[in-house]
């Protein structure tokens, strides 16, 4: 089939037969975008057929434009040998007497070294060899057209009978005897959920109230639902449900390619059309980029998704596609957002140590989510936070769980940034919420192993209003009173990295690279992490910082001189019966040469 590529993929497979050696690598940029991709498709070559398909299931056609390049990357390896004499874990079709291992991947971004690849399967073959059997896992196209009438109507029989396997069969998709009263509460009106600012006229406190009402229970609304139908592919209303797929632009065959053996003559390498998964295709859709989709997604048990480029259920048991219906989808990554929701999923059974320990690293997730209106970012996990308190009795201080507080106060504003409108940020917010910034955070872990020894803050009390069960992140007013190891620094006279997410600064405000900005703490660094960019210009002054644990900058640390003391940087706010202050940012330094010998403590209010 090689006769009918095109010169690049000619190129390539060339490229391919060549790769005899041990531990080889190849890679190459077929296309510098997805339209010249699609127009060589269209010549005939079934190689970018296949790469155009790889590049849809990657990024939704939304994403798409003139300066994301396809590249295709292939390994080669050889399988060890086991103790026993055989080989580990080889492909259908390796060669006993020559055994190499081929990846190939696709990768999808401006440049070939930093884009993440996906793998493409593969099936060996000796030259010649029959492969009837081999290319029959190239199954009959399975996914609808969905601009036909006869594909709507086999998306609604596969959708119809996801819904009735699972309602018969998954007992934890089922809705708890206790909860069946919430569905009384369902609203019996049409609601605006855009934002209680979201309109005028003489009906505005009206709106506003029923906006602030309905906000603190629309999480009982998805976890009671039989059925959530989610426009995941979709990158705004106007979209809808119906997407084009163009995927289906092409139904490629499997391509054979060459692969030189170590034995002298060939083996035969098919490479088998993509199919879209379950993973790949939530973790990269528009609809899961906002941040009000993130609880609905998280608290519905059965979710219909129409994505970018098939129909894929979730439910509590189950996850998978259109193309592959009757089986759940593997799990292949596994990110930090998945992860907390199946805890989350499986709270009965959760310990509250683990959960809470999940919950920043998925907050670290969800800041990364957009919304019209940032200060939504504690309503929109109102459900969420509702549910956690249920399951562990704790207070929750916007945000921030009881029994770690000083873990919640830890984090840092992973992008440059001026400061932004408080018709935007929100006029109540605390300065020491994490959601206090539009940009997204990241926390200093400390560690949770015998966690006492390395805390150094203690909280002494806290008040939060909010307009609403406490959970609801409707802050009106928020202050938590803190004691704590207190020392003043000049920030200019540190000669700190000023670091905002990747970009970094010394303290003249020019540009620098170092560790901390890739997200490594060093022990010997010296890092500010302030919250705003406007900051920069009053550093050479005294600031009065609170430390708050001592970090390691790995677990393997060996010793306490190696420990990183991770404290607040303050800024006065007014007097009461506690010195009030605001927080600018977190300073990080060598605890022995800096903190070591913080005798002094002091009790403050951070507001």
């Amino acid at each position: 089939m090689t006769e009918t590529l095109c010169t690049s993929c000619t190129q390539f497979a060339a490229d391919f037969a060549e790769m005899n050696v041990q531990d080889a690598n190849c890679s190459r940029t077929m296309s510098p975008n997805i339209y010249q991709l699609q127009e060589s498709a269209q010549n005939g070559c079934p190689l970018c057929q296949i790469t155009y398909q790889c590049f849809c299931y990657q990024i939704p056609k939304c994403y798409w434009d003139q300066t994301l390049a396809a590249h295709l990357w292939v390994h080669v390896y050889s399988i060890p040998l086991r103790l026993d004499g055989k080989f580990i874990a080889p492909r259908k079709g390796t060669d006993k007497q020559d055994p190499m291992e081929p990846t190939l991947s696709c990768g999808v971004g401006k440049d070939i070294d930093r884009c993440r690849w996906h793998i493409i399967s593969l099936v060996m073959h000796e030259e010649n060899e029959k492969r009837s059997a081999e290319w029959g896992l190239h199954k009959k196209r399975s996914i609808a057209d969905l601009s036909s009438a006869e594909g709507v109507e086999k998306a609604i029989t596969l959708a119809s009978s996801w819904i009735q396997n699972c309602s018969a069969n998954h007992d934890k998709c089922r809705i708890q005897p206790d909860n069946c009263h919430l569905r009384t509460t369902k609203p019996t009106r049409l609601i605006d959920v855009g934002s209680q600012n979201g309109s005028e006229g003489p009906d505005d406190n009206k709106h506003k109230d029923d906006w602030s009402y309905e906000a603190a229970r629309f999480g009982q609304y998805y976890e009671n639902a039989t059925l959530t139908i989610a426009a995941t592919g979709a990158i705004s209303s106007q979209q809808g449900l119906f997407l084009d797929r163009p995927a289906l632009l092409f139904d490629p065959k499997p391509v054979t390619l060459k692969l030189k053996k170590n034995s002298g003559g060939t083996r035969d390498v098919s490479i088998l059309p993509p199919s879209p998964l379950w993973e790949m295709s939530i973790r990269n859709s528009p609809l899961l980029t906002r941040g009000w989709a993130t609880q609905e997604r998280v608290l519905s048990k059965r979710i219909l998704h129409f994505g970018a480029n098939s129909l894929l259920w979730e439910c509590r048991e189950c996850k998978t596609t259109e193309a592959n219906p009757e089986s759940s989808d593997p799990t292949i990554f596994k990110y930090q957002n998945e992860q907390f929701i199946d805890v989350f999923q499986n709270l009965e059974n959760q310990q509250k140590e683990k959960l809470i320990s999940l919950w920043y690293h998925f907050v670290e997730s969800y800041s990364v989510t957009n919304f019209s209106l940032y200060k939504d970012k504690l309503p929109a996990l109102s459900g969420i936070a509702a549910r956690i308190q249920h399951r562990f009795p704790q207070e929750y201080v916007a945000g921030i769980w009881e029994s770690d507080i000083p873990q919640g106060l830890l984090w840092t504003v992973w992008r440059s940034q001026e400061p932004e409108p408080e018709t935007i940020r929100g006029t109540n917010r605390p300065s020491w919420c994490w959601a206090s910034s539009i940009y997204p955070i990241r926390f200093l872990y400390i560690m949770t192993y015998n966690s006492d020894q390395y805390i150094k803050l203690q909280v002494e009390s806290w008040s939060v209003r909010t307009n609403g069960p406490q959970t609801s992140g409707q802050i009106l007013q928020g202050s938590i009173t803190v004691c704590g190891p207190v020392k003043s620094f000049n920030l200019y006279a540190l000669g700190l990295n000023f670091v905002f997410g990747p970009d970094a600064y010394d303290k003249d405000g020019n540009r620098i690279v170092c560790e901390a900005s890739k997200g490594v703490h060093k022990v010997d660094e010296c890092t500010a992490y302030l919250d705003h960019m406007n900051f920069l210009e009053g550093v050479n002054k005294t600031y009065t910082c609170i430390l708050v644990a001592t970090l390691l900058p790995s677990m393997w640390t060996p010793a306490e001189k190696r420990v990183i003391g991770a404290g607040l940087i303050l800024e006065p706010a007014g007097r009461g019966a506690v010195d009030q202050y605001t927080r600018i940012g977190v300073l990080c330094l060598p605890y022995e040469q800096y903190w070591a010998d913080a005798y002094y403590s002091k009790i403050l209010e951070l507001v």
